[in-house]
């Protein structure tokens, strides 16, 4: 059996900057030519899978089954598009400096406090279609069991962090 900790969560979505544009209503918006070369998305496979999706009316368990989603023509093609009209594909987290041109972005929202410092005004949409929503956890491994000092280890370790002190300070 797996057992996980959840450790930190939030979302990866469809960002916009009110001083450019009006609110987007769907996730379809990074597919109008007008925002050609004007948006950024992580390079995050599987996220992005999920964004196509649901641009394409996907719902429910299918937004998440990849087997079908990766044979899907359309769902291919959507990706190539996502992927080539961006600006930017940025690695790791969305970052202001990548961002402070653009009217939207798909992200989770780090770069923001950077961009309002730098006196944008950025805010999440809300697509018809959903958002994602991520949770990273702790898992140990069973390779731990035969390895009790390392297990004790890893253990204090994910208890540290999911102190309070460690939680609201850091994360």
């Amino acid at each position: 059996q797996v057992y996980a900790v959840a450790m930190v969560q939030g979302p990866y979505g469809l960002m916009y900057n009110k001083d450019r544009i009006a609110a987007p209503t769907s996730w379809s918006i990074l597919w109008d030519p007008k925002y050609k070369g004007q948006y950024s998305v992580g390079n995050l496979p599987n996220f992005n899978v999920v964004t196509v999706a649901l641009s394409l009316g996907f719902t429910g368990d299918a937004v998440f089954n990849y087997e079908s989603l990766r044979d899907d023509p359309r769902v291919l093609a959507r990706l190539m598009e996502l992927a080539k009209n961006s600006s930017k594909v940025w690695d790791g987290v969305d970052d202001a400096a990548d961002l402070k041109e653009l009217p939207l972005t798909a992200g989770y929202g780090f770069s923001i406090p950077a961009l309002q410092k730098m006196g944008q005004h950025w805010a999440y949409a809300r697509p018809t279609e959903g958002s994602i929503w991520w949770v990273d956890n702790w898992v140990l491994s069973a390779q731990l069991a035969a390895q009790p000092n390392l297990k004790r280890i890893a253990e204090d370790f994910i208890n540290f962090t999911l102190s309070p002190h460690y939680q609201l300070d850091v994360f």
